[in-house]
């Protein structure tokens, strides 16, 4: 019996998840039904779930809330930002980005997870988040200390 509700705890906990981070909805339920599925067997297979987007919830909380201190709880010190500008690779320290959200202030934050891959201590996330009008596609590496999932880099690019 245990397993049986453990599994149920699980579809619950992922179909929450999907709802909260919008990602099931009406229009595209054939897509969220095959993200839940992933989910379920990632969740299944990789309680460590909740605590990783606890941390891509600080990300995004420090931006909805112009809160570098936010935003830091969810980054490594030495963590690092990296994107292409005009065809050049930009690697900047996280310090960069604390300094955009202090500067920018409060404003609309949403995300929606579109990957995760989880391998013991470290997995990787993929979302699509948009701060104010602009809309973005985030990449985050992230390592497992003894207690906290921490993201050591981030990816990004403008969505169009």
């Amino acid at each position: 019996m245990k397993p049986k509700k453990f599994s149920m705890s699980l579809i619950a906990c992922c179909t929450a998840m999907l709802f909260i981070t919008g990602t099931i909805s009406a229009q595209n339920t054939e897509k969220a039904f095959k993200m839940q599925k992933q989910c379920i067997l990632n969740c299944h297979s990789n309680p460590e779930m909740t605590e990783i987007i606890k941390t891509i919830e600080y990300y995004v909380e420090g931006g909805r809330k112009g809160d570098s201190k936010i935003t830091k709880k969810a980054f490594t010190n030495n963590a690092t930002m990296s994107w292409s500008e005009s065809g050049q690779i930009r690697t900047v320290p996280i310090k960069v980005l604390y300094d955009i959200v202090d500067k920018s202030g409060a404003s609309t934050a949403s995300y929606k997870l579109l990957d995760c891959n989880i391998e013991q201590n470290i997995a990787i996330v993929k979302i699509q988040s948009q701060f104010g009008p602009q809309e973005y596609i985030d990449m985050f590496t992230l390592i497992k200390d003894i207690d906290n999932w921490k993201i050591v880099s981030k990816i990004y690019r403008v969505k169009i």
